[in-house]
């Protein structure tokens, strides 16, 4: 929604331990963001550390060729210190509005001065892994994008047997899509058939 709006996506920060989702978002955000024929002269990938502020900012404000926006993707902000940010924290209170700067952060402290004045001015997601409660649910809406039929309490089922590895349970309904017939629906005795358990069982 955010990247929908006219003045939307100019600024994100995605942080948080859960890397499918995290690559997932950034996915999203490349379709959003850049046109196929134009994405190699609008998309830049940088690791913090070692490409510095000013690089950063220098790539944020370069003007989009021949398309109306560009992407600066920036990895591994978090091993940035506070004065780095700090060199970031003018650009980040007026952004390029043809750029859409992505900073990834697997570890930040939210409460600093650099992050506090992003959340003003952008949108910071924090990806962190899902519940356990929660990842039947995750394994149904994951089911219904591949368009894959699931019989009451299959998913339960796969979550038992994967845990929750993102990938793993995405990876398990690709498995079953090619072992059920075309058109059927995955039932539980399928999962018990073709899921290898991964998950370590208490004995106990």
């Amino acid at each position: 929604e955010a990247l929908a709006k006219p003045d939307g996506g100019r600024l994100i920060c995605l942080t948080g331990q859960e890397r499918f989702l995290i690559d997932r978002a950034v996915d999203l955000i490349k379709e959003a963001m850049l046109q196929p024929a134009t994405r190699d002269f609008n998309y830049d990938q940088l690791q913090a550390k070692e490409s510095g502020v000013a690089r950063i900012v220098a790539c944020a404000r370069t003007l989009p060729m021949m398309a109306p926006r560009r992407l600066v993707l920036v990895r591994d902000v978090g091993a940035l210190s506070a004065s780095d940010l700090a060199g970031l924290v003018d650009y980040v209170q007026a952004p390029a509005p043809e750029t859409c700067l992505v900073l990834l952060a697997e570890d930040a402290d939210l409460r600093t001065k650099f992050y506090l004045t992003f959340q003003k001015h952008g949108l910071l997601l924090k990806l962190t892994p899902l519940p356990e409660k929660q990842l039947p649910g995750f394994v149904e809406s994951e089911a219904k994008r591949m368009k894959i039929g699931l019989e009451p309490g299959a998913a339960n089922a796969i979550a038992d047997e994967i845990g929750s590895d993102l990938a793993q349970l995405v990876d398990a309904l690709e498995r079953l899509s090619c072992y059920v017939a075309v058109g059927a629906k995955v039932r539980v005795a399928d999962v018990e058939e073709v899921v290898a358990t991964t998950r370590q069982h208490s004995v106990f």
